[in-house]
């Protein structure tokens, strides 16, 4: 499996981060591409370990990110995604030991969410945002808040966080920043595609985590890579 390696002095100009003038003084750290293709981010290895404390949401069909973290440090990724399609996908694959797979989504509260197809004609993830759908398609499914996740498994802290949950992420990031989770990483893909979702909401999500101690250090089209500065600190 190829990875790409590099260190990089300031984030990379992007329209998502232009959007809160996110291109900053952030140090050099090393960055990594964890995965391949779409199914990549960019991650600071440096604090991982094969102890750290993975939580991957949104599998879809591709966890080339999660595997990439499992061979490189073996770690456990704990994995969430309730859609049914997904759920049969993985089904069929052969999975490493340290994937730990959850059938429940992550979003801004506890309870059954209403997730939706696309719209009829077009390709693309269910959502649970209220847009056009096709007749017929919906599914009710179970989702958890993030610290509700982590209270059920015992974890008082999160080494790496990947959210790539078509228009949920926003509320998850709310409740990170407002609940003071201790999470060490987060790298996110936006979702000012969907409708109902504008470059606002990035900036609102962007400026949260920022005031809580998060600095940008890797955009890339629509994903984002951010870390707390006192990890930086401990590098």
């Amino acid at each position: 499996m190829a990875h790409v390696e590099r260190s990089i002095p300031r984030t990379h100009a992007a329209p998502v981060a232009e959007s809160v003038d996110a291109v900053a003084a952030t140090p050099s750290i090393n960055v990594t591409r964890i995965g391949n293709g779409p199914g990549s981010y960019a991650v600071h290895t440096d604090p991982l370990t094969s102890g750290s404390v993975v939580y991957s949401a949104g599998v879809g069909r591709d966890i080339s990110f999660d595997r990439d973290l499992i061979e490189r440090f073996g770690l456990t990724v704990h994995a969430f995604d309730p859609t049914p399609a997904s759920i049969v996908w993985l089904g069929l694959e052969n999975l490493p030991e340290q994937f730990q797979f959850h059938r429940f989504g992550m979003a801004g509260r506890d309870g059954l969410v209403c997730l939706r197809p696309p719209a009829e004609g077009l390709h693309g993830p269910h959502t649970i945002l209220r847009t056009p759908r096709s007749a017929g398609g919906d599914v009710e499914v179970p989702v958890l808040r993030l610290g509700s996740i982590m209270k059920a498994f015992g974890h008082s802290r999160i080494d790496l966080l990947k959210l790539d949950i078509e228009g949920a992420e926003y509320a998850v990031i709310r409740d990170l920043v407002n609940d003071k989770l201790d999470v060490r990483q987060v790298v996110f893909e936006v979702h000012d595609n969907l409708r109902g979702i504008t470059r606002w909401h990035n900036a609102v999500a962007m400026r949260r985590l920022r005031r809580a101690g998060y600095r940008v250090f890797h955009t890339d089209d629509r994903r984002v890579s951010m870390i707390r500065s006192d990890v930086i600190a401990d590098c």
